[in-house]
């Protein structure tokens, strides 16, 4: 009886022992682990066990309607801004989706509890689009949680004064020519005491004039190229000056091409591919200065035909050149010419035009 006790207790203390081991294995592998990455936004202190101070942006108005806003007309607002964290509120940058808005802060970094306004100015301009619209102000900061705010506000975009046509397209004008054009302004709000105070050109050799059309509050501004006025691109606003409290200054875009006192427009025609037996035809147009007159057009490629198209304006300043190509008569492939467009003109006697063509086989 003696021995089987004895037995058992041996067994007992074998099962303790081994558990013993196993536990502390245990207990040592996981000490001797290395310590993960904490890949996520830990808000506290793992030390102290207390949350990590951080900013927090808040707009208690993040949308604004204006209304109706004129063209040329500026209006403002102001977001205000309030910073409920705990930490510095650093805004990087204000991001505006137009020129015709601007915004403005006057401190960057606002201290926990503090205010800031954040301004809006909208000044539409002739190339805002009439009607209502909704333009968009981002806020970027170091807020974690909303890094970019949105701010939105809504206008009804109106014009007071209306004019047509809405620029100066002037075109190509030949040296020496004035190529004038006008357009005719009139006011939506006050028609009968509208007026044109003064127009002001961009370039000197871009003359401009104004003056009453009509009893009917009609004005109109004119402009033209001068005489004097070198060969070349000129581009840039004619500003016309009303006595609008809406639009007391408007923009006009104007473009116009200083070209030489004969040019062709284009100077290169490139008939591309054509299937033999086909026929195209190319146009294009001879710009000339007054007193200049165009003799004849001659290509060098005898299976182009070149004729000038007949005018009844004898006033005209340019004239149109048509040009019929017969792939039945040209050879086969790649072929180069040139037009020669004989003048009057002291200067460009003869003016050349480069002509090129790809005649192809028809496929079988």
């Amino acid at each position: 009886m003696v021995k089987c006790v004895t037995h058992s207790g041996r067994l007992w203390l074998k099962i303790v022992i081994i558990i013993t081991i196993f536990c502390t294995a245990i207990i040592w592998l996981v000490s001797n682990l290395p310590a993960a990455e904490n890949t996520q936004p830990n808000p506290t202190n793992p030390e102290s066990g207390l949350k990590t101070p951080s900013p927090d942006i808040f707009f208690p108005e993040s949308t604004h309607a204006f209304g109706n806003v004129f063209i040329g007309e500026k209006t403002e607002h102001v977001f205000k801004l309030v910073n409920r964290g705990d930490a510095v509120l650093v805004i990087n940058d204000l991001v505006v989706g137009c020129d015709c808005t601007v915004a403005k802060l006057e401190n960057w970094q606002i201290a926990p509890g503090g205010e800031e306004g954040v301004k809006i100015t909208f000044s539409p301009d002739e190339n805002t689009r009439r009607g209502r619209t909704a333009k968009f102000i981002y806020v970027n900061s170091n807020d974690p949680d909303r890094p970019k705010f949105k701010l939105r506000f809504t206008a009804n975009v109106r014009r007071d004064v209306v004019y047509t046509p809405h620029g100066f397209e002037l075109g190509f004008v030949p040296k020496g020519n004035a190529g004038t054009k006008r357009i005719v302004f009139k006011s939506k709000l006050n028609p009968a005491d509208f007026n044109i105070t003064k127009v002001a050109s961009f370039h000197p050799s871009v003359a401009v004039s104004h003056g009453k059309l009509n009893d009917q509050g009609e004005w109109y501004v004119e402009a033209s190229i001068k005489e004097n006025a070198v060969p070349g691109k000129l581009m840039g606003n004619i500003v016309v000056f009303t006595n609008s409290v809406k639009q007391p200054e408007i923009k006009i875009q104007t473009y116009s091409e200083v070209v030489r006192e004969v040019a062709a427009v284009p100077d290169r025609v490139c008939f591309g591919k054509i299937v033999k037996g086909k026929e195209a035809v190319r146009v294009l147009t001879v710009l000339h200065a007054n007193g200049i007159k165009i003799e004849k057009v001659e290509p060098s490629l005898s299976w182009i035909r070149a004729n000038i198209i007949p005018s009844n304006n004898t006033d005209d300043t340019s004239i149109e050149v048509e040009l019929k190509l017969s792939s039945t008569d040209a050879p086969k492939g790649k072929s180069e010419g040139a037009l020669s467009i004989y003048t009057n003109s002291k200067k460009f006697p003869v003016l050349k035009v480069h002509l090129c063509a790809n005649v192809l086989e028809p496929k079988v």
